[in-house]
């Protein structure tokens, strides 16, 4: 995974149909796991748990990559952890409910495929979930630059999941990763990496450390 990968040339159009899309079912669904695709509440909160247990979150800094309603937010909250929560997505009128219900957090409209964006900041750990399922053109390439920007404003670690080219059934209308390719990009930037595909038949997660766990 370079250092330098840009945006591939259809990110555009791919991120304009995806927050149409997420917007729309916000509308539909209001407040509910539903607003953003989830097959149910429980698997929702089932990534959470897992991205989370890359380390000790309290006192920390967190980005939540494609933080929708800001329900990372939420579960954080409900397991006692003390944070503090920057959360960006490109479905506009979702970031403007999630500012409304958490006016303690920070929402951002913005996207990795802007060098731009968040340019001069960092946070202890950033965290992306379900966010790559969407994006049908040149999607590997766009998981990659995603997972670099992320490793960027990261200082301690990056827990992102994908849907898994080990399931067993697959939507052909979603985006599913090679957990060895994804793992084996990952090894530029960092060798302190773990892969868990144990707690989901069609999802796996990805955790990339700055330096080794010592414990």
């Amino acid at each position: 995974m370079s250092k330098s990968l840009e945006a591939p040339p259809n990110i555009m159009d791919d991120e304009l149909k995806t927050a149409k899309s997420f917007n729309a079912l916000f509308e539909k669904h209001g407040g509910s796991y539903r607003a953003l695709d989830w097959g149910s509440h429980e698997g929702q909160e089932l990534r959470f748990r897992i991205l989370s247990e890359i380390a000790d979150l309290d006192g920390k800094a967190i980005l939540d990559v494609g933080c929708g309603l800001g329900h990372f937010y939420d579960w954080l909250k409900a397991q006692g952890f003390r944070f503090s929560y920057t959360g960006i997505d490109i479905a506009d009128r979702m970031l403007q409910e999630a500012k409304k219900a958490h006016p303690d957090a920070r929402f951002l409209v913005g996207s990795p495929s802007d060098p731009a964006f968040l340019a001069d900041e960092t946070f202890d750990y950033v965290f992306a979930s379900g966010i790559f399922s969407t994006y049908t053109s040149d999607s590997m390439a766009w998981m990659q630059m995603s997972i670099q920007r992320m490793w960027n404003w990261s200082r301690q670690g990056v827990a992102f999941n994908s849907l898994s080219t080990w399931a067993t059934e697959a939507d052909p209308c979603e985006f599913y990763a090679d957990p060895l390719e994804v793992v084996g990009a990952c090894r530029i930037l960092t060798p302190w990496i773990s892969m868990r595909h144990d707690y989901h038949p069609r999802d796996f997660s990805v955790y990339l450390l700055h330096t080794a766990r010592l414990s």
